[in-house]
């Protein structure tokens, strides 16, 4: 598996955030490669490559190859495009995302489809899959079949992230979606750490990723222990367990640590350490 450092950890919740002028974003850039990641995943709350232009994007990209990594994957969180109050804009984000995708060399825009907006206390507002209308899941999948084609046009592929808010919060409505798109450019994002943090029973992780291994397009790593974030491998997620259901699998994609806790780049280096012996032992 590829190795990729997830932007999204470096915007706080609890507070206001600056975004990175150019001598920060390389400073980053530097310092993810320096440590062992071999591309790095822009999220628009970090950098946000929807509004830059051509000439823009490609000093992005050059800024990033010059530190000797690659674009794995733009990261689109919180899209609310089947709702009507945000459709607009939500799709207009996503429609500039896949243009600046190929100019970034992006390989993946990775999507979570979750219904409502961060709460004032920075957590996500309930919302199930289930309480869906048809209506709003045909919408759904009509979009995403748009967005397959834009996609598979621009050389890119588009990744649905399994998330505990919104349309695709289980593994169940994720095969759905995938099968009425029915679309080689889209896959899945089997992060079954979103689904382990809230309240209640733990849910069977385990046969999540088997359900969703199969299809994944990009992998976002975090763990919870009783719903607070925790080192990966001190959580509710046996991430050696689950390692091996995705290398089983036959995935050799892209990685992204989105771990936040306590100073996150520590943790970043540490998790990746952690995932590289998994790697290594796995292999011998």
């Amino acid at each position: 598996m590829r190795w990729s450092f997830a932007t999204i950890v470096l915007v706080p919740r609890d507070r206001p955030f600056i975004r990175p002028d150019a001598a920060e974003r390389r400073r980053t850039f530097a310092w993810a490669h320096a440590t062992g990641f071999t591309g790095i995943e822009l999220a628009d709350e970090w950098l946000d490559f929807t509004r830059l232009d051509h000439q823009a994007l490609g000093e992005t990209r050059k800024e990033i190859a010059d530190a000797g990594l690659q674009v794995s994957s733009l990261n689109i969180p919180r899209c609310h495009f089947t709702r009507e109050s945000p459709a607009q804009h939500e799709m207009a984000r996503i429609d500039r995302a896949l243009g600046a995708g190929p100019v970034l060399g992006a390989e993946v825009i990775n999507l979570s489809l979750a219904a409502n907006p961060l709460s004032p206390d920075a957590r996500p507002s309930a919302s199930r899959g289930m309480q869906a209308t048809p209506e709003e899941f045909e919408r759904a999948v009509e979009t995403i079949t748009r967005l397959a084609r834009l996609a598979a046009a621009s050389g890119v592929r588009l990744v649905l992230e399994l998330h505990d808010d919104g349309l695709l919060d289980t593994p169940e409505l994720c095969l759905q979606l995938l099968r009425q798109v029915d679309s080689p450019a889209v896959r899945l994002n089997p992060d079954v750490a979103n689904i382990c943090r809230g309240p209640g029973p733990l849910p069977d992780w385990r046969q999540a990723l088997q359900l969703l291994a199969p299809h994944a397009g990009n992998w976002h790593v975090k763990n919870y222990r009783a719903g607070q974030p925790v080192a990966l491998p001190d959580g509710d997620i046996d991430y050696a367990t689950a390692w091996g259901l995705m290398r089983s699998a036959g995935y050799a994609g892209w990685v992204s640590i989105e771990s936040r806790l306590g100073d996150v780049r520590t943790e970043q280096r540490a998790g990746l350490a952690y995932l590289q012996s998994l790697a290594a032992r796995v292999v011998a």
